[in-house]
């Protein structure tokens, strides 16, 4: 029996074959932002949302340990990310006097602006090394441990989760924990990638090969 969409449960039906090529396996393969070497496991879609995701999930302490072991050479994108989203997070209120949880944090880039931008105080978690040595005085503010692990309870006005949600095996397991970590009516914010976006449309093939890629190898 094919496995069942992480997303909503629904099926899911064979979208591309697996075309690993372990020489073309490289220290940044894992890394979050690169050009990507367009390699993948097979992924089904599923029929009910259109997500898409591995058809044999891969062992999960081998998962972790690969984000561990990632290189991290995004500092540029993560710094204007993190001012995108600052952007309207902040015309939304939820950023000025708030404590916040930024779930997949990597260098902190978006830790560091939050607070400039009147945070109470922002709690990260990231898994990997390369990030993690590129967080220079961020470092204090992040718990260096798998996502996964996210045990707050009550603690948090906002819950941040960018571009990570579609890395992880059981996403919605990390959401609840996300709800869980939430005092009151917090606010959750997750962005990742969308395949029926119309740039995706514009550039055809190439577009949707580079976002179903953007796991890798690690597509949950």
């Amino acid at each position: 029996m094919s496995r069942l969409c992480p997303a909503c449960g629904g099926r899911g039906s064979k979208k591309y074959s697996s075309n690993i090529t372990e020489e073309k396996l490289t220290p940044t393969t894992y890394a979050s932002r690169k050009s990507p070497e367009l390699m993948h496991h097979a992924l089904l879609q599923c029929e009910n949302c259109s997500s898409l995701f591995v058809e044999v999930l891969p062992d999960s302490d081998e998962l972790i340990r690969n984000y561990v072991d990632a290189s991290f050479d995004s500092q540029v994108e993560s710094e204007f990310a993190a001012k995108t989203y600052c952007k309207y997070l902040d015309k939304l209120n939820l950023i000025r006097g708030k404590r916040i949880l930024d779930i997949g944090c990597g260098d902190g880039a978006f830790i560091q602006l939050a607070l400039v931008l009147g945070a109470d105080s922002v709690q990260g978690i990231e898994p990997s090394s390369g990030a993690l040595t590129s967080a220079g005085k961020m470092m204090d503010m992040i718990r260096a441990e798998s996502i996964e692990v996210c045990d707050y309870s009550a603690e948090f006005n906002l819950a941040t989760c960018f571009q990570t949600l579609e890395h992880l095996a059981r996403p919605n397991q990390t959401i609840t924990k996300m709800f869980d970590a939430l005092v009151g009516l917090g606010q959750i914010d997750s962005r990742k990638e969308v395949l029926c976006c119309l740039c995706n449309h514009t550039l055809l093939w190439y577009s949707q090969q580079h976002n179903d890629i953007h796991l890798r190898r690690l597509q949950s």
